[in-house]
């Protein structure tokens, strides 16, 4: 007898592969079960970011990640392969989309057609998100080598945990593992300061 989580990952599998198949029903219950707590998730990601109003840019990203789901025939749903819940690997992506939104919205990337009046983010709101990046990038270099290489592939250069693993030598299995300690580790550093 499956046990719940066997039965919930079944599940998420099954809705998954309804939608990649091109079911609508199950695409509306797909975003109808998911769409809150991606927004909850986008807004977490943009508060750490240092953003001045997380909430306004979490509808951005939420859109995005669903445009992203989407995009290509459903290819990046198609990644989903049931060795966590659902909604943790669209925490997952969730915090990469936001990752990559913000990083597009970096100083160097504002200057040009940069319009106060038209809703951009004020020259304050650049600086708060500069000075939240440089924060972390000095937090970063406080960690091992090999935590900070597995942080930086893995949230900012969007690669995947075969990829983090080929990159360190390291078994996939261990990749998760690896991560969580080396978030672990940096809550701890930045708790300290």
């Amino acid at each position: 007898m499956p046990t719940p989580e066997q039965s919930a990952l079944s599940d998420d599998l099954a809705l998954v592969a309804a939608c990649v198949a091109g079911d609508e029903a199950a695409w509306e219950r797909f975003y109808a079960r998911y769409q809150a707590g991606v927004l909850a998730s986008a807004e977490r990601a943009c508060r750490r970011w240092g953003v001045s109003d997380p909430r306004a840019l979490a509808h951005d990203v939420a859109a995005e990640l669903f445009a992203h789901l989407l995009a290509d025939e459903r290819r990046a749903l198609q990644g989903y392969a049931g060795r966590a819940r659902i909604s943790s690997w669209l925490r997952v992506l969730t915090s990469r989309r936001a990752a990559r939104l913000l990083r597009r919205q970096r100083p160097g990337a504002l200057d040009e057609g940069f319009d106060a009046a038209a809703g951009g983010p004020s020259p304050s709101e650049v600086a708060q998100v500069s000075e939240a990046q440089e924060a972390l990038r000095a937090t970063l270099a406080r960690l091992a080598p090999r935590d900070r290489l597995a942080l930086q592939l893995f949230y900012e250069g969007d690669k995947s945990y075969q990829e983090v693993a080929a990159a360190l030598d390291l078994p996939v299995k261990r990749i998760g593992t690896l991560l969580a300690r080396a978030r672990a580790r940096l809550a701890k550093i930045l708790g300290a300061d």
